[in-house]
């Protein structure tokens, strides 16, 4: 289970009702700073793409094979 939360810090305390069902687990936390000036990107021109694009899975394999060796 994987929670991604965007928040305004207000404290050094922090309460993560959303994390409840993690109680009693490992888990990793980890907080980072938002860019202070980021702005939404317009990505409608991806909307174009959309099942226009071919894979090479074969070549996506083999690049994975490799980063892990």
């Amino acid at each position: 289970m994987t929670i991604s939360i965007h928040t305004h810090l207000r404290s050094d305390t922090i309460h993560l009702p959303e994390a409840a069902g993690l109680v009693g687990k490992d888990v990793r936390i980890i907080v980072m700073e938002e860019p202070a000036n980021q702005t939404p990107r317009d990505l409608a021109a991806l909307d174009s793409l959309a099942g226009k694009i071919d894979l090479d899975y074969d070549a996506i394999d083999e690049l994975r094979r490799r980063s892990v060796a």
